[in-house]
C-alpha cells in the first residue's frame, strides 16, 4: 500500500513498559512525523480503534501479561475490515498476513526499517512526510544567532488546544541573555511555521558559522558546544544533511585550531572543566586537547602529518558517542560499568549502549570525504573490533590510533568524573594499573608525564 505523504500518519502503540513506550513514541514522532496514540493493553485501545478512527500502523507486543495482545488486535483489524498494518514485537504467527515482526531486543533501526517496508515507504520519503503547522526547535539552536530570519513563536498548552504566540518578529535582533529569560520560565523550544523551516535552518547555519569565525579565545569553547550539539541532533534525527555537515566541519576545524595553540592550553582546560557545558562536549573537547598535547611527544609523525592525525582524531571524538544523549550512558566506559547499570535499563537502552559505536561508524560511512580510518577508530573506540559491547581485556591487535583514543579518553573521563577533587597522581596510578600492554602503557606514561613537575637544577 502506498500512502499520501501529505496526510499525517497515525500510529497506534501498545506497550506496558512506560520507558519503552516513551522511546518508541518519540522515535515514531521524530522519524515519521506520525501522530502516536498509546495504550498499555490492547483491550484498552479497541473502543478507540474503529472504522471511524483508523490507524495507518499498529505497533504492539506479541503478549502483555496474560493478554494475547497481537492476536486481539489483528482479529479486530480483520473483523472490522480496517486498513491498518502491524509491527509485532516478539515471535508471532497468524494466517492474516498484514503484519511483520521485530526482535524483542528492540533495536530502533530494525523497528524503523520494518515500518518502512510494511508501509511501502523509502527512507528518502521522510522529507516529504507532512510537518505540523508549527515546527519546534530547541532554544539551543538559537544561541549562536543574533537575528530572526522569520517569525518565531512559543507554544502555550491549553485545554482547548495548543496556542502559538509570536515572540520574535522577522529581522528582530536578540541575544543569548534574551533567550535565557525564556529558559528560566520553562520554555525549552521555539517554533517556526513549517514553510519557514528551510529559511530558519539556513540562517541558523550562516549565523553560527559567523560566530565560530568571529569569537576568539576560550569564549569560543561555549560557541562550539552549541554547534556540536545542533549538528549531532540533526544527524541522528534526519541524517547527514548539507547544513549539519557544514556545521560539523566548521566546529571540528575550529577545535583543531584552538587545541593546536600551545599558549592556550591552560585557559582552554580551565574552560572545559566548567560544569555549565555538557558532559559529552567537554569529554570530546578534552580528548582533542590531550591528543594535541601528547602527539608530538609520541614521535609518531611531525608537521603536516601530525595535523592530519589531529584532525582525524578530533573527528573521532566528535562522532564516537553521537547516539548517546544521556550522561548516565556516556559514563559507561567498560563491561564493569555496563553491568552496574544493566538492571536499571530497558531493552532499547541496553541495545543503544552496546551498539552505539557500531551505529556511529555506520553513520560515518555516509559522511562525504571522510578521512580514511575515522569510521574504523569510532567502531573500535571501546576496544572491540566490531563496535558491539565491551572487551573483557584489551587487545594489542587494534590500530595504533584506536589504542591512542582508548587511553586518552579514559584519562579525560577520569579528569571529568573527579569533579572538584582532581588528583592527577591518583589518575596516573589508575591509568598505569589499567593499561599494562606496552602499546597502551606507553601512551599512559606520556599522559602521566604531563603532570610531573620539572626537576630543579642543583
Amino acid at each position: 500500500m502506498m500512502y499520501d505523504l501529505f496526510m499525517k500518519l497515525k500510529f497506534l502503540l501498545i506497550e506496558d513498559n512506560a520507558r519503552v513506550q516513551e522511546i518508541l513514541k518519540k522515535n515514531c514522532e521524530e522519524s515519521f512525523a506520525a501522530e502516536v496514540v498509546s495504550f498499555t493493553l490492547a483491550s484498552e485501545a479497541l473502543s478507540t480503534f474503529t472504522a471511524q478512527n483508523d490507524f495507518n500502523l499498529v505497533i504492539c507486543r506479541n503478549r502483555i501479561g496474560e493478554e494475547n495482545t497481537a492476536s486481539i488486535l489483528i482479529n479486530h483489524i480483520f473483523d472490522l475490515k480496517l486498513a491498518a498494518l502491524m509491527v509485532v514485537i516478539g515471535d508471532f504467527e497468524n494466517p492474516f498476513k498484514k503484519y511483520a515482526t521485530v526482535s524483542e531486543r528492540l533495536r530502533i533501526e530494525e523497528v524503523n526499517r520494518t515500518i518502512l517496508k510494511q508501509m511501502g515507504l523509502k527512507k528518502e520519503d521522510f522529507k516529504f512526510l507532512k510537518l505540523p503547522d508549527y515546527v519546534g526547535y530547541s532554544i539551543q539552536y538559537f544561541y549562536n544567532m543574533q537575528n530572526a530570519p522569520c517569525d518565531i513563536f512559543i507554544k502555550l498548552s491549553k485545554k482547548e488546544g495548543d496556542e502559538y504566540v509570536k515572540r520574535l518578529h522577522v529581522d528582530e535582533n536578540f541575544n543569548r541573555e534574551d533567550l535565557e529569560k525564556y529558559t528560566k520560565l520553562g520554555v525549552s523550544e521555539f517554533f517556526v511555521l513549517k514553510e519557514d523551516c528551510d529559511k530558519f535552518l539556513n540562517a541558523m547555519l550562516l549565523q553560527s558559522v559567523k560566530q565560530i569565525k568571529e569569537v576568539k579565545g576560550e569564549e569560543k569553547v561555549a560557541v562550539l558546544e552549541n554547534t556540536f550539539v545542533i549538528s549531532q541532533n540533526i544527524m541522528t534525527s534526519v541524517g547527514i544533511t548539507p547544513q549539519a555537515k557544514i556545521l560539523a566541519d566548521q566546529t571540528i576545524t575550529a577545535i583543531v585550531d584552538q587545541v593546536s595553540q600551545s599558549d592556550q592550553l591552560g585557559k582552554l582546560l580551565k574552560k572545559i572543566l566548567d560544569n555549565n557545558l555538557s558532559f559529552s562536549y567537554r569529554r570530546s573537547y578534552l580528548n582533542s586537547l590531550l591528543i594535541a598535547t601528547i602527539l608530538p611527544k609520541l614521535d609518531w609523525v611531525s608537521g603536516e602529518q601530525l595535523q592530519n592525525i589531529l584532525l582525524k582524531m578530533t573527528m573521532v571524538s566528535y562522532f564516537h558517542d553521537i547516539y548517546l544523549e544521556e550522561e548516565t550512558f556516556l559514563r559507561v566506559m567498560n563491561q564493569e560499568d555496563f553491568k552496574k547499570l544493566e538492571k536499571r535499563l530497558v531493552g532499547v537502552e541496553k541495545e543503544l549502549i552496546l551498539n552505539h559505536a557500531h551505529r556511529a561508524a555506520s553513520l560515518l560511512q555516509n559522511y562525504p570525504k571522510l578521512p580514511t580510518g575515522v569510521d574504523m577508530i569510532v567502531k573500535q573506540h571501546h576496544g572491540v573490533t566490531n563496535g558491539v559491547g565491551f572487551p573483557e581485556v584489551y587487545s594489542s591487535s587494534l590500530t595504533p590510533l584506536s589504542i591512542l583514543f582508548i587511553v586518552v579518553e579514559e584519562y579525560a573521563h577520569q579528569i571529568l568524573i573527579s569533579d572538584e577533587n582532581l588528583d592527577l597522581d591518583k589518575i596516573n596510578d589508575h591509568m598505569l594499573k589499567k593499561f599494562s600492554l606496552p602499546s597502551y602503557r606507553k601512551i599512559a606514561e606520556v599522559l602521566a608525564s604531563l603532570s610531573k613537575k620539572p626537576k630543579k637544577s642543583p
